[in-house]
């Protein structure tokens, strides 16, 4: 939980940002459509790039606060992993060593292990749900929403080297898993909002 509280307080500031900056944009881009989108449909864009924003800060944005120093002047403060990042290519790897290892220097690994599993495989899902609800259910959409999440996902787990964590090909994995499980409730929804309509 108190991770969860983190990962929100760390990105909170970037959605504000990306918010301000979101509807400016859009505010300048309506006026020159000669259709223009539903309020629902611009509501669910805007939840698709404010996910997007928070999914960018939680996994590639370092920690950080604002703190005072010794001489009680407020400072923005970065932390960062001291070790140096290791790369995991060999599927199922960490998968394993989360549900049957064990790490002396981790109180309750094994639960710690499933949370992180469970939090990587639900980090991709809203990426799906969203994505049908805002840009629609064809096979076309639903292809461009998964290669599109592959990307990011793969992209994602390249810059984190280069920011001082550790890339994992059974992030990828479980990320495409939630990706997967949101686009199945993304059309599941879809569904029955038509049939409601009927």
């Amino acid at each position: 939980m108190n991770t969860i509280r983190v990962a929100i307080g760390n990105g909170f500031p970037v959605i504000v940002l990306g918010a301000i900056a979101y509807l400016v944009f859009r505010t300048i881009r309506r006026r020159h459509w000669e259709v223009k989108p539903s309020w629902r449909k611009e509501a669910l864009w805007f939840a698709f790039a404010m996910y997007v924003l928070m999914l960018l800060s939680i996994t590639i944005v370092p920690s950080w606060k604002f703190l005072p120093d010794s001489n009680g002047v407020t400072r923005l403060y970065v932390f960062t992993s001291l070790e140096k990042p290791h790369i995991n290519l060999i599927p199922f790897h960490s998968i394993r060593q989360f549900l049957f290892g064990n790490d002396a220097r981790v109180d309750n690994f094994r639960s710690a292990g499933v949370m992180n599993l469970i939090g990587n495989a639900l980090l991709y899902c809203p990426f799906g749900v969203i994505g049908v609800l805002a840009f629609g259910e064809k096979e076309r959409i639903i292809r461009k929403l998964f290669l599109n999440g592959l990307v990011l996902c793969l992209a994602v787990e390249i810059v984190q080297y280069f920011v001082g964590r550790s890339p994992d090909i059974d992030d990828v994995v479980l990320n495409m898993l939630g990706l997967i499980i949101g686009l199945c409730i993304g059309r599941f929804i879809q569904k029955l909002l038509a049939a409601g309509k009927s």
